[in-house]
């Protein structure tokens, strides 16, 4: 038995809880614009990511606290090779980022939360993949908290991700009840699934002439994206298949774009 063996601990997706704050607290500004200088909007914005935080972390006594932001600025692979990746996106004002640091050492000292910062070239949602999986590959429970569901992908014997919805509600992914509530899919399948049918957050359309529910019965049909790829020629369909054929260089790059890195420095 290992020191971390049967220990739970939480990973939080510290941007996306923080963007969730930060429009929480500037959509009633008529011109969205809030200065850096504004101390009322940035306390509300605090009280805001720590009572958020704070209703997660009570519901279990965690061994180890950790979020994750994601780096500004710096390359990122995804871009490089799908320029339009989240290209979609609304620059961001330059309070949210100030306010985010102003608050890691609060998130430290009163949550006793680890800081992490994603890689240079990578997502945060790859610094996350890459903690989870070192910890579960010590047979050690995680949580993560996220409001994306690109994270589904890592669900596993340890692992439960927690995808929040409004008021900080959340569904809970794990591997008991995950094909119950994606009907019928597996974690593995994830990227595959969100390669097919697009993903109009991150900004990439998927194939032409296949949604969510075809790429569900594709899936299902081929179980694995190996399989897929190798004989997808074998579907009966032929405008799905052609519709395949035609894009397959996209799907392969759209596979790159959804699939988390796990395999990130980060020592336990």
């Amino acid at each position: 038995m290992n020191e971390f063996e049967g220990r739970e601990v939480i990973i939080i997706d510290g941007s996306a809880i923080a963007r969730k704050c930060f429009h929480a607290v500037t959509s009633d500004k008529k011109d969205q614009k809030i200065y850096e200088n504004n101390d009322f909007s940035y306390k509300k914005f605090l009280n805001c990511l720590f009572s958020g935080i704070k209703k997660i972390m009570k519901t279990k006594r965690y061994f180890r606290k950790i979020i994750v932001f994601d780096r500004r600025g710096g390359d990122n692979f995804r871009k490089k090779i799908f320029p339009e990746y989240k290209a979609n996106r609304k620059k961001v004002d330059e309070s949210f980022y100030y306010w985010i640091e102003k608050s890691k050492s609060l998130l430290k000292r009163y949550l006793g939360l680890e800081i992490y910062v994603s890689e240079n070239g990578y997502e945060g949602d790859d610094q996350i993949g890459t903690i989870a999986k070192k910890f579960s590959e010590k047979f050690c429970y995680v949580d993560i908290f996220t409001i994306d569901s690109d994270f589904l992908q890592l669900v596993d014997e340890f692992i439960s991700v927690h995808l929040f919805k409004k008021s900080f509600i959340k569904i809970s992914y794990n591997l008991e009840n995950f094909s119950k509530l994606t009907d019928g899919l597996l974690p593995h399948q994830f990227p595959l699934f969100k390669a097919l049918s697009g993903d109009s957050s991150d900004n990439y359309p998927g194939i032409p002439n296949i949604g969510k529910k075809t790429a569900i019965n594709l899936i299902k049909q081929f179980g694995s994206e190996d399989n897929f790829l190798k004989n997808y020629q074998n579907i009966k369909d032929w405008r799905i298949k052609t519709s395949i054929s035609e894009n397959i260089e996209k799907l392969k790059i759209y596979l790159e774009i959804a699939k988390i890195k796990t395999n990130l420095f980060f020592p336990l």
